[in-house]
């Protein structure tokens, strides 16, 4: 991602299945959440591969970080929660 703004679809699609992200700091730029919410953020490229290492060898982590992403989501990103928002924006102009 070397250019954009706002939320990452990539990013909130992979959440949603409850599939951990590895990413930098651009990947969670938008989230309400920056942490707990299945995302393990990499400031370089070592910090990348020992996440997803991690991720591949250790079964009950992946687990809690799925479970964060799902947890996120339900909480963040649903339907509703989206209504909401823009319910705000829109009546208090």
């Amino acid at each position: 991602m070397l250019s954009g703004t706002g939320i990452k679809i990539k990013v909130l699609e992979a959440l949603s299945f409850g599939i951990p992200v590895v990413t930098n700091q651009r990947g969670v730029d938008g989230l309400f959440n920056k942490s707990d919410n299945g995302c393990l953020i990499s400031l370089d490229e070592q910090a990348f591969a020992s996440h997803i290492i991690e991720l591949l060898q250790e079964d009950e982590f992946y687990k809690i970080k799925s479970n964060q992403a799902i947890e996120y989501m339900r909480n963040n990103h649903t339907v509703k929660k989206e209504y909401e928002v823009l319910d705000a924006v829109f009546n208090n102009r």
